[in-house]
């Protein structure tokens, strides 16, 4: 439970930082892609694997509730 906790509360700072970099309206080139697609893409991934972890922890509340 508190990986989860861990992994949403890195989730939430990604997203403010992700608003505060595009207020800034400066955008760096990175190769091919800039930074703002390099930092949705790393949100889109940890919002993946946050929601991974919610439906495990889902289930196991479920089947332990069963269980009773």
């Amino acid at each position: 439970m508190k990986h989860y906790e861990k992994r949403l509360e890195k989730l939430h700072h990604l997203q403010s930082e992700y608003l505060v970099k595009s207020d800034e309206e400066k955008k760096f080139k990175v190769g091919e892609k800039d930074v703002d697609s390099l930092f949705t893409d790393k949100i889109k991934r940890h919002e993946r694997t946050v929601e991974k972890m919610h439906a495990e922890l889902e289930t196991k509340i479920v089947n332990r509730h069963n269980e009773l």
